[in-house]
């Protein structure tokens, strides 16, 4: 490869690696001070508005998720409880798909068959165990929630088949 191909090459990625804050920038954390979390705003107060104000933090927006929750399989030393979604979920590397049921999160995933509208979680049998029968069951993912469901699905391990 020449060397100019090489600058160029850096020269690009360089251009879209965003500028990081160094440490002696940042500011600490200040004690005793609380700050309030963003609230997204609605569409109808955000119309003819344009990019936020320098400084002034913004909350990615959440689509909401439909859920349904297939029956429970147990295979070998795990159970995977395979999830059905409204929509699909976009491939994106950042994506890291979590099932919250009840206090527990569970973060070891993998699409059914390939499908995007699809995921299966797999979940040791001993934290399996450790759930709570009837426990709230949330899908969240980088810009999609399932909490606000106005029915959730809730854990059924009577479902639970094994072969």
């Amino acid at each position: 490869m020449s060397k100019s191909i090489v600058a160029v090459m850096l020269t690009v990625l360089t251009a879209c690696d965003p500028p990081r804050e160094s440490d002696a920038d940042a500011e600490p954390p200040v004690s005793g001070k609380t700050v309030a979390p963003a609230v997204p705003l609605d569409r109808a107060s955000t119309e003819g508005r344009t990019a936020a104000a320098p400084g002034v933090a913004t909350m990615p927006r959440v689509v909401p998720l439909t859920i349904r929750v297939e029956p429970l399989r147990g295979v070998g030393d795990t159970v995977e409880i395979e999830i059905a979604l409204d929509r699909p979920l976009p491939p994106l590397a950042r994506s890291r798909p979590t099932l919250h049921v009840g206090d527990i999160a569970v973060r070891r995933s993998r699409r059914a068959g390939g499908q995007l509208d699809r995921l299966v979680f797999l979940v040791d049998a001993a934290q399996f165990e450790s759930m709570t029968d009837g426990a709230l069951m949330v899908v969240r993912d980088v810009g999609f929630s399932s909490e606000s469901m106005a029915t959730p699905p809730v854990l059924d391990k009577s479902t639970l088949v094994t072969p």
